[in-house]
């Protein structure tokens, strides 16, 4: 999509002298990850600019989190959902939720709603187009809980990706006896602690870990990593990104 930004500003004009400044949330001379594979066009690489702008992101992300937080404290109550959205995607059909989200929403039956929240609280749904072997990371909707997680996976930035096995199975009971996790998405990693040595795979082998991850796959990870998660991935979810050479505005 080559269409301007000039629209979206235009709508945001009133609340962008009130944005905050960026925060760096990292600890002083701590290093970037150099797990982090950085894809834009055709070109491939780690570290630098793309590097930290990851990290930025994530970092605004978990400023979002306190906010949101300091605010559930103020007031006494906690959200029933969170949203994220990036400001440079265009949809262009309607967003049909499914059945269970749909009653979470927007049912006016206060029982079935309440249900429907409390079986929400540790899923997140999100598009299934553009997920690059992992979760879109553009878009998402999901229980208090789940997006908890969510916003917060700055805090894994240090984890040792060599313990986390390419396998997805694998993977997932590895994450969690290896790296430290607790629960994970599948039920039966927790007995499979006892059995799976805290030496991990040899990477040396083809299909042994995870020597590095893009940012939807760190996402993918972060949430298997974090307790009992479901992810749903909506295949009707379609949208457009605003092209990056469009928006010369500095935002």
């Amino acid at each position: 999509v080559n269409e301007s930004w000039r629209v979206l500003l235009t709508h945001f004009a009133p609340f962008i002298a009130r944005i905050e400044v960026q925060r760096w949330c990292r600890q002083p001379g701590e290093p970037l990850p150099i797990w982090f594979t950085c894809t834009r066009g055709k070109k491939t690489s780690r570290g630098g600019e793309c590097t930290r702008a990851f990290v930025q992101s994530l970092c605004d992300l978990y400023h979002c989190e306190v906010m949101v937080q300091a605010y559930e404290t103020r007031v006494g109550r906690s959200f029933d959902f969170v949203t994220r959205l990036r400001l440079d995607i265009s949809w262009e059909t309607s967003l049909l939720a499914s059945p269970l989200l749909h009653s979470a929403l927007f049912s006016r039956d206060a029982a079935t709603a309440s249900s429907a929240r409390d079986a929400v609280a540790n899923k997140i749904w999100v598009p299934q187009m553009n997920r690059q072997q992992g979760v879109n990371d553009k878009f998402a909707v999901g229980g208090r809980l789940a997006m908890a997680a969510y916003m917060k996976r700055v805090q894994l930035l240090s984890l040792d990706f060599t313990k986390v096995a390419r396998d997805s199975h694998a993977r997932t009971a590895r994450w969690a006896c290896s790296v430290g996790g607790n629960a994970t998405s599948s039920s039966t990693a927790g007995s499979l602690c006892h059995s799976i040595p805290l030496v991990t795979v040899n990477c040396s082998k083809p299909n042994g870990c995870l020597v590095s991850a893009n940012s939807e796959r760190f996402l993918e990870l972060a949430l298997w990593r974090a307790h009992n998660i479901s992810v749903i991935h909506e295949p009707a979810w379609m949208f457009c990104k605003f092209a990056v050479d469009a928006n010369s505005s500095g935002y």
